[in-house]
């Protein structure tokens, strides 16, 4: 009894051996007509064979499967592992002229050129709001961009009148945040606030800074930084608009 059942045993080991040798089909290894080493195992599909390793953990694909059904290994031009630097296109537009009356897109926000003054005002209205502009040295902001008058053509007849307008996005350097007049960014677990802007030689900005019942208010200079509530915050440069809801500043916190 002891015999059959040893011989059994056999038997189902040789069975269970020739199941595994039909499922994955071993080849000795050998060079194709390219002169590349195949694998030895059989394929249907790139899904078949095996992936690389890149020392960061990430994987990729090491070889193909072949027309004749052989996985083979792929000889790159470049190293696969390596990390192509995709650098992001800066739109920049291109000067334009308006009339009185002409309509303008700013950051997704419909103006219309509302009038222009003999005094060299621009005012550019809508609905919710009327921002002027006056001179080519003073800049206005609209959501994320800064529009700046490049030219003004002032003849007597109204309708004839024209303004060339550069719009700029504003582009914030890494820790670099953008300041609305009188509304917080959260930094670092604190309320960050531009209280005040000065139309000074300095430049000056007054931020504030809350965290709790905690709070302290400095005055920065353009280019100086300070440390308020344990933030290192540099005055990068402001704008010192005429009305309050418009003057913003750009900041360096760390």
């Amino acid at each position: 009894m002891k015999n059959l059942i040893l011989v059994l045993s056999i038997i189902s080991i040789i069975v269970s051996g020739c199941s595994l040798g039909q499922s994955q089909k071993i080849t000795e290894p050998q060079k194709n007509e390219q002169g590349v080493q195949e694998a030895k195992i059989e394929c249907e599909a790139d899904s078949d064979c095996g992936q690389g390793i890149c020392t960061d953990g990430t994987l990729y694909k090491e070889f193909g499967c072949s027309e004749d059904k052989k996985c083979v290994l792929i000889n790159y031009v470049k190293d696969p592992c390596m990390k192509v630097e995709v650098k992001k296109e800066i739109k920049v537009e291109e000067p334009l002229e308006y009339f009185v009356g002409d309509k303008i897109n700013i950051d997704k926000v419909k103006y219309k050129i509302k009038d222009i003054t003999t005094g060299a005002d621009l005012i550019l209205a809508n609905d919710d709001m009327e921002i002027t502009i006056s001179g080519t040295k003073n800049v206005a902001k609209i959501g994320k961009k800064e529009i700046s008058i490049i030219k003004l053509n002032l003849p007597a007849q109204l309708e004839k009148r024209s303004v060339t307008l550069k719009i700029e996005n504003i582009i914030l350097k890494e820790n670099e945040y953008l300041l609305d007049y009188n509304r917080d960014v959260y930094v670092d677990g604190k309320y960050v606030k531009l209280v005040g802007v000065d139309n000074n030689p300095s430049a000056s900005i007054r931020v504030k800074v809350s965290k709790g019942l905690s709070n302290d208010a400095k005055t920065i200079d353009k280019g100086k930084t300070a440390d308020i509530l344990g933030l290192m915050i540099t005055n990068i440069r402001s704008n010192p608009r005429p009305i309050s809801v418009e003057k913003y500043a750009i900041v360096r916190i760390i």
